[in-house]
């Protein structure tokens, strides 16, 4: 799984992997199907399909990388939980950026998140105790997006350990 806030450049970091089930992703597929309709109006069910496909992915035995800001603790725990039932390890990767730093990744990319939601997300960020949940490892990475294509490697390496890291 990745993680991090929204605009941290969890998306850039997954760019070139084809197993990634992101959000993004699907609003791209989807935009040139709705041409002319805000994405405000069909946002919510991108993100009904993407925890539709983020659970059934979970349930297969293949590998899988999920891309959710995963803020929500017990929505994090569910799909950790989950994935633990059928997959022998779990990995978490955070993308950790400053809210200064993904806001700016935000605002790079051309689309924002409200200033009310994105402090919410800030404010359950904070409050994670990742050190606390059952994951295999957890590997933080700076929000470098610059340095993804660099470190891609050594962070899908880093996942491949089978001792608890320290978050």
């Amino acid at each position: 799984m990745v993680a991090g806030l929204p605009g941290a450049g969890k998306t850039t970091l997954v760019a070139a992997e084809p197993h990634a089930l992101d959000s993004d992703a699907l609003r791209e597929a989807w935009a040139p199907r709705l041409p002319g309709v805000p994405y405000a109006l069909w946002r919510p069910l991108v993100h009904a399909w993407h925890w539709l496909a983020i659970w059934r992915a979970t349930g297969r035995p293949e590998g899988v990388i999920l891309v959710r800001p995963f803020t929500t603790g017990w929505l994090r725990r569910a799909v950790l939980s989950r994935a633990r039932r059928h997959h022998p390890a779990v990995h978490l990767v955070v993308v950790d950026a400053t809210p200064e730093q993904a806001r700016a990744g935000q605002r790079a990319r051309g689309r924002t998140v409200g200033e009310r939601a994105m402090r919410r997300h800030e404010r359950r960020w904070a409050r994670a105790d990742l050190a606390h949940e059952p994951w295999t490892t957890v590997t933080r990475v700076p929000a470098r997006p610059r340095a993804y294509r660099r470190d891609r490697r050594e962070v899908w390496g880093n996942t491949r350990r089978e001792a608890i890291q320290p978050a």
